[in-house]
């Protein structure tokens, strides 16, 4: 507030950048750093984000505005690299700049509705492979012996299963799973199941310790 009485004295115009949160928020307003009082005092707020419908592509809009009709379009763009000269030792100088995509026809309001239902979309569905990661590994790990098995050929099973690396990790964190090196020569890797998914009092979450 403060800083606005002094644009409003001096008649001049504070431009301001802040980041956003990770609030899982359809309202752009709300996913702000910090505070809404941010938003709250400013008399227009424009805010970007990515398109969710191509990763490469970003969008311009308007979010609040006090001082005019609001805007029901938003202006998408690409940044790219330009090169604009060179160096004294004769590399290429290059800066990002800013292609236009046209007008988008909608607001930046509702690309953020959009892209929020689209990643909790993404993050029920991560969490129903990992429900599904958590069993397999979980029955595959109790079915060796001394619940051990080789990283390496757990790997090789679950790939058969179209099971990433990536998610065969999150599984194993989620189960608790021991990892360690052996002390033979070569060194290999080795996963120990300590608790099956689904055991130990109240489990409630795949893999809960005793």
């Amino acid at each position: 507030e403060p800083l606005e009485r002094l644009a409003q004295d001096a008649h001049v115009t504070v431009l301001g950048i802040i980041h956003v949160n990770k609030a899982d928020s359809a309202d752009v307003l709300n996913t702000i750093m910090g505070s809404r009082a941010f938003t709250a005092v400013a008399r227009v707020v424009l805010a970007t984000l990515q398109n969710p419908n191509d990763p490469s592509e970003m969008v311009l809009g308007q979010a609040k505005c006090n001082v005019g009709a609001a805007a029901r379009t938003s202006l998408p763009y690409v940044i790219l690299e330009k090169h604009v000269g060179h160096a004294p030792d004769g590399r290429d100088i290059t800066a990002p700049v800013i292609e236009w995509r046209g007008t988008s026809q909608k607001s930046i309001h509702e690309w953020q509705q959009e892209a929020t239902a689209k990643a909790r979309g993404a993050s029920v569905a991560a969490r129903s492979h990992l429900l599904e990661d958590v069993q397999w590994l979980s029955d595959f790990l109790e079915a060796q012996p001394n619940w051990t098995a080789q990283c390496a050929d757990i790997s090789l099973e679950a790939s058969k299963r179209q099971i990433s690396d990536k998610r065969l990790r999150n599984a194993a964190r989620e189960l608790k799973v021991v990892i360690k090196r052996t002390l033979t020569v070569p060194s290999t890797t080795e996963w120990t199941l300590t608790v099956p998914a689904g055991v130990g009092p109240g489990a409630t979450t795949p893999g809960v310790p005793f």
